[in-house]
């Protein structure tokens, strides 16, 4: 009982501490771009295109989500089937919704409960995404700054992320090759088999599946921003955006109530060499906002589902 009170005392202090963040963030944006601005921008958006960018953004991310998901727990026989996976996938969304590490945690509940496996070892095959993700991430960085950004006439803007980009394509490598070699084998099997199953298991070419599709999912994501950004009058270049945004996907760790604050803070600092930063801020807002309704939305119909079962 007493470790319960912790653990609820715990996340509520999370959950404030937070929101508090999103609070500052915002109040820190707002010293910096008028509030008059920014509601000049979101009353010029021109609705029709903004929202169907928008939908278009929330369905096919989703649905690559969903199929790297089956490919990842059919990779390690969950019997689960195509269509469970995407309605499963679909129910959690809510949670996605509310943050990232919300809609992980949701997606880890479900299927421990579905494929009626430890939520230690679902927890850790997610684990293993979230690593692959980050490296799709790092793949579109690396593509940016050798030859998007240098195009752009930006590649000395940000040239710090070498700083990030060949330290990290280093340690990827020697992770990959520890959990190929009999070195795997000093750390406990009770933690190889729980936590760490993804990665014990795994060969690379599962990484490079996983890699593969998140970066479509990627792609997809910066495509749909860049078709979306017009709808505010606003022009960033497509490689600007294919470069710099899958950035934001990592920030997204910080789980900050409906990814608020964040999502806001990372498309300014990312594209404002070339947009408004008032504009930037208007857009992401409402782009956040309105695929946060959607998602919801989509995820209430499956949900209705689960609970009558």
């Amino acid at each position: 009982m007493e470790t319960g009170r912790k653990s609820r005392w715990r996340k509520t202090l999370e959950q404030i501490f937070f929101t508090l963040l999103v609070v500052f963030i915002f109040w820190y944006i707002f010293r910096k771009i008028p509030f008059a601005q920014f509601l000049q921008y979101l009353k010029a958006v021109e609705p029709v295109r903004f929202f169907a960018c928008s939908f278009l953004f929330v369905v096919s991310a989703f649905i690559v989500d969903a199929y790297t998901h089956y490919v990842l727990f059919k990779n390690f026989n969950y019997g689960l089937k195509l269509k469970q996976i995407f309605e499963l996938r679909l129910a959690t969304m809510l949670f996605v919704a509310l943050g990232y590490f919300y809609g992980q945690g949701g997606i880890a509940y479900i299927i421990s409960k579905h494929a009626k496996r430890p939520a230690t070892e679902v927890v850790g095959l997610l684990a293993f995404l979230f690593f692959n993700t980050f490296h799709a991430t790092l793949l579109f960085i690396t593509l940016g700054q050798a030859i998007f950004l240098p195009m752009l006439g930006k590649a000395h803007e940000f040239s710090w992320l070498w700083w990030w980009i060949i330290p990290d394509w280093i340690l990827f490598f020697a992770w990959i090759w520890f959990w190929q070699s009999r070195f795997k084998n000093f750390l406990p099997e009770t933690l190889r088999c729980g936590l760490l199953r993804g990665f014990d298991s795994g060969k690379p070419i599962l990484y490079a599946k996983m890699i593969a599709l998140r970066a479509i999912m990627l792609a997809l994501i910066s495509f749909s921003v860049w078709l979306a950004l017009p709808a505010f009058k606003i022009s960033v270049p497509f490689f600007a955006i294919f470069s710099l945004l899958p950035i934001q996907n990592v920030a997204f760790a910080i789980p900050t109530p409906g990814r608020y604050g964040i999502n806001e803070g990372s498309f300014i600092l990312l594209l404002k060499l070339w947009a408004p930063e008032s504009g930037l801020l208007a857009f992401a807002f409402l782009w956040g906002t309105s695929a946060n309704i959607l998602r919801s939305l989509l995820s209430l119909i499956t949900i209705r589902k689960f609970r009558s079962n």
